[in-house]
């Protein structure tokens, strides 16, 4: 049996709160946890918190007969909910419905569904399998939460796989027992201190973490006081300055936030929690922010502008300078608004909703300017003088009307196809819909790509 990689002496994490693993000195050839007597890591993988698959998972639930339904119960019972797990275990429930389980002595989370035996057979495999780890390579930090996700294997069902994770509270970082190439998850940044974008991306996928298990999260006061101080700083920066790198543009967006801080701050004060679900999400986005603008590092985004670039517009194509001059620079006009939300190949949300609140504000003006149009069109060729029925040539005006009517008629279709397709646009599908709205727009690629 080949024998599993050691774990990355670089691993990327915040300077100030490394990672520390408890590593023994020396591990002894006869040890009880040699590597010899590992048959189950092969089974075990990396995972960051992004890829757990907890919105992609199905399970069919049968319907029940369409027979009358039978639970009757007892005076004074209340429905009883069995509860089979194995001691140790606690299931706790999201907002959102899902159930996740919990062992507080081995700090372990898993959305396994450990009612089933089968399942927690296997959790308790990969269990022993990075107990084994631990015995060669160093315990973790006492505060960190071992998270595992089974893969099962349909085809063949004893060859299943188990992903699996550490997040260390103290480091705010994603760790691993086995090598992983972190470098093929930096796909959002082009360019700087590779160490320093992998540690704001593991910190970032931390706070996924701690969203995604916030039943059994700690608020501290000091996350909330830096939650405190950036949304204030955003809220004054978006108001004070002209050129905001500030994402959150909505209207009322950045005080909404504030407001769930303020809460998070009083539940905190009353002993309450501090509402670490709403903590989890407003840290994961301040801490996206920072990676996604090379927070700390020289050249960091200070404007809605490339890092990469020298500031100057980027070079049109002579086939799209002759195409905007034919449409009186409406493509070039459309092109600018792209390049303010178009930034590094990555969408500003916010700015690119606007544009197309706009754009559909343009295309219904021009709908109702050529149902307008095509009307005066029609009630022009109804005059008699204009449409001479006892002549069967088409004067001049005729043939103006005709052609009116066409481009209008056209216009009008378009517009209302263009309105009905960009009203099914999703908010979390943004950066697929720029891309399928630019392919659209430009049959031909080198427009396309120049537009982009």
């Amino acid at each position: 049996m080949s024998l599993p990689p050691p774990p990355p002496r670089s691993l990327p994490q915040d300077q100030a709160n490394p990672v520390a693993l408890n590593t023994p000195e020396r591990v002894d050839s006869d040890s009880n946890a040699s590597l010899e007597t590992w048959p189950d890591d092969w089974r075990l993988n990396p995972i960051i918190p992004k890829d757990l698959r907890r919105y992609d998972r199905t399970y069919k639930i049968d319907k029940w007969p369409e027979s009358p339904i039978k639970y009757r119960l007892k005076p004074l019972q209340s429905p009883i909910i069995q509860n089979d797990l194995s001691p140790g275990w606690e299931a706790h429930t999201h907002f959102d419905g899902r159930c996740i389980f919990y062992h507080q002595k081995r700090r372990v989370l898993t959305e396994a569904w450990l009612y089933d035996q089968q399942e927690m057979d296997k959790i308790g495999i990969c269990i022993r399998a990075l107990e084994q780890l631990e015995g060669v390579y160093g315990s973790p930090p006492s505060n960190s939460q071992l998270v595992l996700e089974l893969d099962p294997n349909s085809e063949t069902p004893e060859n299943w796989h188990c992903w699996y994770y550490y997040a260390d509270s103290q480091s705010r970082n994603i760790f691993w027992y086995h090598e992983n190439e972190v470098g093929r998850y930096l796909t959002e940044v082009g360019g700087g201190k590779i160490e320093m974008h992998a540690s704001q991306f593991l910190q970032r996928e931390y706070w996924r973490h701690f969203e995604y298990f916030y039943n059994v999260q700690t608020v501290g006061k000091q996350v909330l006081n830096e939650l405190y101080a950036f949304f204030r700083y955003a809220n004054t920066d978006l108001k004070t300055s002209d050129g905001s790198n500030i994402p959150y543009r909505f209207p009322g967006e950045v005080e909404n936030w504030q407001q769930q801080i303020d809460a998070a701050i009083e539940s905190f004060e009353k002993h309450e929690g501090g509402l670490p679900w709403i903590v989890g999400r407003a840290m994961y986005s301040m801490y996206e922010y920072r990676y996604l603008n090379y927070y700390g590092q020289r050249g960091a985004r200070l404007r809605p502008c490339s890092v990469h670039g020298d500031g100057k517009r980027p070079e049109r194509s002579l086939r799209f300078r002759i195409l905007s001059r034919l449409l009186f620079r409406s493509p070039d006009a459309y092109l600018l608004d792209f390049e303010k939300f178009w930034i590094d190949e990555m969408v500003t949300n916010s700015l690119w909703l606007e544009f197309i609140k706009r754009r559909m504000s343009d295309w219904t003006e021009n709908t109702a300017f050529g149902a307008i149009l095509l009307t005066a069109d029609v009630g022009f060729l109804a005059i008699p003088r204009v449409d001479n029925g006892n002549n069967p040539s088409r004067s001049p005006a005729q043939i103006i009307s005709y052609i009116s009517i066409i481009t209008t008629l056209a216009s009008v279709i378009m517009g209302l196809l263009l309105l009905r397709l960009h009203r099914t646009i999703e908010r979390a599908s943004t950066h697929e819909a720029v891309i399928r709205r630019i392919r659209m727009t430009f049959s031909d690629t080198k427009v396309a790509q120049d537009t982009v």
